[in-house]
C-alpha cells in the first residue's frame, strides 16, 4: 500500500490551473522540518510537491498562502530527472492528494491581520416578562464519603 501522511508548511503561494472542461487542479511545494538526531545536529527538511483537485484544491486555494501549515495525505511518487548543466540526477517527491486541511494563514510582522470588517449589530437584552421575577436558587452541597475497605478485600 503507497500512502503518506505529512505535516509542513507551503513554501510558496499554490498555482492554480484549470482543465478545458474547468475542473481545478492546484500544485504546492511543502517543506517538512525533520527534527534533530539523539547528538543534537538537526536534520536537513523534507520538501514534497503537492498535487491536488477539485474541492482539495479549491480549499488550499482559497485559505493558503506562503507559510501556511498544510497536512496532506495521499499517495507518494517519484520522478528523477538529470541536470543539463551538471549532469546531476535529482530526485523529486510529488504527493497526489487524496486529503488536505489547512491550518492559519501566517500573518507578516508589520500587516494586520486580515479579518473582513462587518458592522456590529447591538446587542438585544431579554427581558423577564412581567409577573415572572425569579427568586435566587439554592443548591445543597452534596455529601461526599470515602470509601469503606471491606475486611478481606483485595483491594
Amino acid at each position: 500500500m503507497n500512502h503518506i501522511l505529512i505535516s509542513g508548511h507551503l513554501v510558496d503561494k499554490v498555482r492554480v490551473t484549470y482543465t478545458q472542461d474547468g475542473k481545478i487542479s492546484a500544485f504546492g511545494k511543502v517543506g517538512v522540518y525533520n527534527g534533530k538526531t539523539k547528538e543534537g545536529e538537526q536534520r536537513d527538511s523534507m520538501f514534497f510537491d503537492l498535487v491536488m483537485f477539485g474541492r482539495s484544491a479549491e480549499l488550499v486555494r482559497d485559505n493558503t498562502d506562503k507559510g501556511s501549515l498544510i497536512i496532506a495525505s495521499g499517495r507518494l511518487e517519484e520522478d528523477t530527472s538529470v541536470s543539463q548543466k551538471n549532469g546531476q540526477t535529482y530526485v523529486n517527491k510529488r504527493i497526489v492528494c487524496d486529503n488536505v486541511q489547512v491550518g492559519v494563514k501566517p500573518v507578516q510582522v508589520n500587516q494586520a491581520p486580515q479579518v473582513p470588517v462587518q458592522p456590529v449589530a447591538p446587542v438585544q437584552q431579554y427581558q423577564q416578562p412581567m409577573g415572572y421575577a425569579q427568586a435566587p436558587v439554592q443548591y445543597a452541597q452534596p455529601q461526599y464519603q470515602a470509601p469503606v475497605q471491606q475486611p478481606g478485600s483485595p483491594w
